[in-house]
């Protein structure tokens, strides 16, 4: 797992769109993103922003021609020790396809007003997810 630079957004953003996920923001302060490569291919990645003691996962992704493969699980669990290694106190997502996927690692659902206001201040919460999208927690 390597953090990636800011050369390869690009190629980050192309398998982004390629799963209907918003994009790398860039202007956002205390986010790292985390890839696989398998060549010079970026094949998977994960990004994480920091609010504090808290986390907002972002983009995790894997190449549909690698799903099913266990990468995203290595790419969750890279960012769940992230989280540790960072004593944060819970690690928030929102998600509008995989909620069954995140409740296999111990993710769990929660209302939208109960997320803390560093989180839902963050551009992903209040602009680029729909407010449809579930919004669930991790506390390691």
């Amino acid at each position: 797992m390597q953090v990636l630079n800011p050369f390869a957004y690009d190629q980050a953003d192309k398998l982004l769109k390629k799963l209907d996920l918003p994009v790398i923001d860039r202007s956002q302060e205390g986010s790292r993103y985390w890839g696989e490569w398998q060549g010079s291919q970026l094949i998977g990645l994960v990004g994480l922003e920091v609010y504090g003691h808290l986390g907002l996962l972002r983009s995790l992704a894997v190449d549909p021609a690698r799903q099913g493969t266990g990468l995203g699980k290595q790419l969750l669990n890279h960012i769940l020790a992230q989280a540790k290694d960072l004593e944060l106190e819970a690690i928030y997502l929102l998600t509008t396809t995989a909620r069954d996927y995140f409740i296999r690692f111990g993710f769990a659902e929660i209302e939208r007003h109960l997320v803390p206001t560093e989180i839902r201040a963050s551009s992903e919460f209040h602009s680029v997810c729909p407010s449809s999208a579930t919004v669930m927690v991790w506390r390691g």
